[in-house]
């Protein structure tokens, strides 16, 4: 991957602070090592994970506790620092659904980020609150683009639609992590992004991770395969359609604008979705400029609780 004179964005949105790094960790301390600006949102503070040795926090501290180790976790990947959604660990589909589709689409249009990097509709492990972020980061990578949507009174910047969205799929980096209780049908393999030069890097941000030493690697083959495999995701936008795979997350954005990969692909940037295969921030100044959560509304349809939390 060759550096751009032009500064690049990626926005990379996850459920739970260490989601970034064993999912695509060296994916984004490549791009940050080449000069692209990396931004990371978590929906929640992980509060709900395993404690281990940290039984005796209360929920509130362990939630500081999980905070700051995802801060150290960024800066050892080289990318800004997170802002947090602040939606309950657990109950993103029953209590955050509506307020976090709007903050995503606040984000998304105050960094316009190029790409947006998030999880499939499996949600790798089939965790109900990654299921729930796949759907509603794709509504809102559609419905920031939307000129009808939030904007007047509630728009904080311009409508504006990333030119690509990818999932995430497990790869041989993340043995330890996020397996899944029953069988998840994944999205199709249409990318992969060699992180060799930066293994180090994610392993430095997974030991950031102090309190998730259940998910980490002891084994020193295991931690040498982490070092080199490559992460894995799925095009979701613009469809891919080879030949082969796909090298880069930017592919045609490198020589393209947003607007131009649109209009290549026949897309209306400001119009509903019409071709998917699912059929913020860092943020300019400072987090404080976040837009306060709308009201929630439950979601009726959320996924049922019933598999492990990390």
């Amino acid at each position: 991957m060759k550096e751009n004179k032009k500064s690049r964005r990626i926005l990379a949105i996850f459920a739970h602070p260490d989601d970034e790094t064993f999912l695509a960790g060296g994916t984004l301390a490549k791009y940050a090592a080449a000069g692209w600006d990396v931004f990371l949102l978590c929906a929640t503070r992980g509060e709900a994970g395993k404690r281990g040795e940290y039984g005796r926090l209360t929920r509130e501290q362990f939630a500081l506790l999980r905070k700051e180790e995802l801060e150290a976790a960024c800066r050892a990947l080289g990318i800004h620092r997170p802002v947090f959604l602040e939606c309950a660990d657990k109950g993103l589909a029953r209590d955050c659904w509506n307020s976090a589709t709007e903050e995503i689409v606040h984000a998304i249009r105050r960094i316009r980020p190029d790409v947006v990097v998030t999880f499939g509709p499996d949600g790798i492990s089939g965790h109900p609150d990654h299921v729930a972020l796949s759907q509603i980061v794709t509504a809102g990578f559609w419905g920031a683009g939307m000129s009808t949507y939030l904007t007047g009174k509630q728009g904080k910047a311009a409508p504006f639609r990333p030119s690509h969205l990818y999932y995430v799929l497990r790869s041989l980096s993340v043995l330890e992590c996020c397996k899944p209780s029953s069988p998840q049908k994944a999205r199709t393999l249409t990318t992969v992004v060699d992180i060799r030069g930066f293994g180090e890097r994610k392993l430095e941000a997974m030991r950031a991770h102090r309190s998730q030493k259940h998910m980490q690697f002891s084994d020193p083959a295991l931690i040498e395969k982490m070092l080199t495999a490559p992460e894995n995701f799925h095009r979701a936008f613009p469809i891919w359609h080879g030949p082969g795979l796909e090298a880069d997350l930017f592919g045609d954005v490198d020589s393209e604008s947003s607007n131009q990969v649109h209009r290549k692909h026949n897309i209306d940037p400001v119009a509903e979705p019409q071709q998917m295969n699912n059929g913020v921030t860092g943020w300019p100044s400072s987090s404080s400029q976040r837009p306060t959560p709308a009201l929630v509304i439950s979601q009726p349809t959320a996924p049922e609780e019933g598999t492990p939390h990390k």
